[in-house]
């Protein structure tokens, strides 16, 4: 029976969390606006999970090259939202309410390895919330994770609960 329980419990957990994770909601099929559908279905997936994640891993790229120039900056964005709401968004919806579903955000960042180990602890703390502020303000009901990397290692990690919006994210330096 002791063997059991411990089973159990993850049974019964795994059962709710794939019930969270699925919807009954039918996906569409049909094209909501075919100019979007057209725009959304290329984009690069070195950068996102989706157009919409691509185009904001662009915008954090862009974004950081104004404040640095000279620093290269690599960046990828995976998020996780119900199969329908991506559909919904991919048939040509409307973008706020996908950004809206996304229920978790994965942010992967390479930066420069000289620009990150010239840096102070405080800049790279301030940095890494810049980056994560503007990931809350993209998904604002989505719990994310951030790790980001100088090419040769891993360099820090940050995480946000949506549901502690305009708190300070959790950032730990290695």
């Amino acid at each position: 029976m002791k063997k059991i329980l411990p089973l159990l419990v993850v049974v019964i957990f795994s059962g709710f969390v794939f019930s969270a994770c699925t919807s009954s909601e039918p996906i569409p099929t049909e094209t909501i606006n075919q100019e979007l559908q057209d725009q959304r279905s290329s984009f690069d997936d070195k950068r996102g999970s989706n157009a919409e994640a691509a185009k904001t891993a662009q915008a954090l790229i862009d974004l950081s090259k104004v404040a640095s120039p000279d620093t290269a900056f690599d960046v990828f964005i995976r998020t996780e939202v119900d199969e329908a709401d991506l559909k919904r968004f991919e048939l040509g919806g409307d973008e706020q309410e996908f950004k809206d579903s996304v229920d978790f955000a994965a942010v992967s960042i390479v930066i420069d390895s000289d620009v990150w180990s010239a840096s102070t602890e405080d800049q790279k703390k301030n940095l890494i919330a810049s980056w994560v502020k503007i990931m809350q303000n993209q998904y604002p009901n989505a719990t994310g994770w951030m790790k980001i990397g100088n090419g040769i290692r891993d360099v820090a990690e940050a995480n946000w609960l949506q549901a502690e919006y305009g708190k300070s994210p959790d950032i730990k330096l290695n």
